[in-house]
């Protein structure tokens, strides 16, 4: 399995941190493994940003995007946040708590 990366590195505050969204190409559709965003940055756009180019980068393929959203990690946003996030995106949650878009 190879694992593609999109990432944009942020000026601010005169020293650099990085943002990024990783996901898989499978041959029917491609799945987004986790999209990063340090939280001195969020909420400006920038995740929205990198979902954005996975998304032209699958209708350009005629690919479904799939994902199941996850905020177990610390200092994330909760589970709520990120449906509410995705759907503002096109995404539809499915009875699995998966999300496709």
């Amino acid at each position: 399995m190879k694992i593609y990366r999109f990432s944009r590195n942020i000026q601010e505050f005169s020293h650099l941190s990085g943002a990024s969204i990783s996901y898989v190409i499978e041959p029917t559709f491609i799945k987004i493994l986790s999209v990063d965003v340090p939280s001195s940055v969020r909420r400006q756009g920038i995740g929205r940003e990198l979902l954005r180019k996975v998304l032209e980068l699958a209708q350009s393929s005629n690919m479904r995007v799939i994902l199941d959203p996850d905020s177990s990690e610390p200092d994330t946003f909760n589970n709520d946040d990120l449906i509410a996030f995705y759907k503002s995106e096109g995404f539809a949650l499915q009875p699995d708590g998966s999300m496709i878009h």
